[in-house]
């Protein structure tokens, strides 16, 4: 009776294997399932019947889609504002493993040497918590806009003069990290994109663009119940003026642009993104080609604007009405009239 049985698993096995096969499921051998008590007959169940793979098969294609996502998720930053955030993030995993973060990333006089510290100040935003979800935010939609617009080296460029910046007022004041000033400054140039634009903000209010960094410093302020959380908004906010203000205002007024990124790093980086339709050339578009040379369109003469034809003066209507009325010009009426009835005697004639 068992051999009975074991025969018939066998072929239910092998008729399993070859539709599955047929189907283009891949068969997993019963070695890979873990069979026992009530979970071991339900495997067991699903593994005669093929389904047990395509349930493995598809927690598989869950986790791949969620590591995709995540993946395009990233790759979808920009450049330089995914560098920007791999840095707070590398900062705030430091925090969690309980290495002194403080102490490693702070600006101090005393250890000017250490150069990654003004990086590291610029990217510490502490443990983490809302305020820091809030500023990563505001960091990846306002600096990736930014970037945008403006390309990957001019991007580059902003944020390097922000370090400097940033580290020589934090250094002067006494403010040992500035990674929300930073933060301040990027959206205060980034909202001075398109400043008249209307946007809205928390609790359903509506401002406009360039009230944007002071809304940010009002709500940190009240959500802290400390004046002094104004601070680092204040001197993002100072810092990414004085970028606007000598990079787009200054060189409008006929000044100098002073903070323009250097050529070396738009070749390097690449420049700010231009239209498609601004490398095309149009003008040759209608000549023909015969014999292998072009064979050009004729042009006329043309006339510039200032040379097209305007309404005559009444004095010009005038001149030309005397002009028909005077008696030279019925005279010469009068002739023309004559001679064609000449003409039209003398067809009379010779008929």
């Amino acid at each position: 009776m068992r051999l009975l049985l074991a025969v018939v698993a066998s072929a239910c096995l092998l008729i399993a294997k070859s539709d599955a096969n047929k189907s283009g499921r891949v068969f997993t051998p019963r070695s890979q399932l873990a069979i026992a008590g009530e979970e071991g007959e339900l495997s067991q169940a699903l593994f005669l019947r093929g389904g047990a793979k395509a349930a493995k098969v598809n927690s598989l294609n869950e986790r791949k889609s969620t590591l995709k996502a995540a993946k395009e998720l990233i790759a979808d930053v920009k450049p330089a504002t995914r560098l920007y955030m791999a840095l707070c993030i590398f900062c705030t995993l430091i925090h969690i493993t309980g290495l002194p973060a403080p102490a490693l990333f702070n600006l101090d006089k005393s250890r000017i040497l250490e150069i990654w510290r003004p990086f590291t100040a610029m990217a510490y935003l502490g443990g983490p918590s809302m305020s820091m979800a809030n500023n990563a935010y505001f960091l990846v939609r306002y600096g990736q806009q930014l970037e945008t617009e403006n390309g990957l080296g001019a991007h580059a460029w902003f944020l390097l003069v922000q370090t400097a910046i940033l580290s020589t007022l934090g250094l002067l004041l006494g403010f040992p990290f500035m990674a929300q000033a930073m933060i301040a400054a990027t959206v205060y140039v980034s909202s001075h994109q398109h400043p008249l634009e209307r946007m809205p903000f928390q609790f359903g209010m509506m401002i406009t663009s360039w009230q944007l960094p002071f809304a940010m410093m009002g709500i940190d302020c009240l959500s802290q119940q400390n004046m002094a959380a104004a601070w680092p908004h204040v001197l993002g906010i100072f810092s990414g003026h004085c970028y606007h203000f000598f990079n787009k205002v200054w060189p409008a007024l006929g000044g100098r642009a002073w903070l323009q990124p250097p050529k070396w790093i738009l070749n390097k980086l690449g420049d700010k993104p231009r239209s498609n339709v601004a490398g095309i050339d149009f003008r040759g578009i209608g000549d023909e080609k015969k014999g292998g040379a072009t064979k050009k369109r004729k042009g006329g003469k043309g006339r510039k604007l200032g040379d097209l034809p305007t309404a005559p003066s009444p004095q010009q209507v005038k001149a030309k009405a005397t002009t028909k009325s005077s008696p030279a010009s019925k005279g010469s009426g009068s002739s023309i009239g004559g001679v064609k009835a000449k003409k039209v005697e003398v067809e009379e004639e010779e008929d």
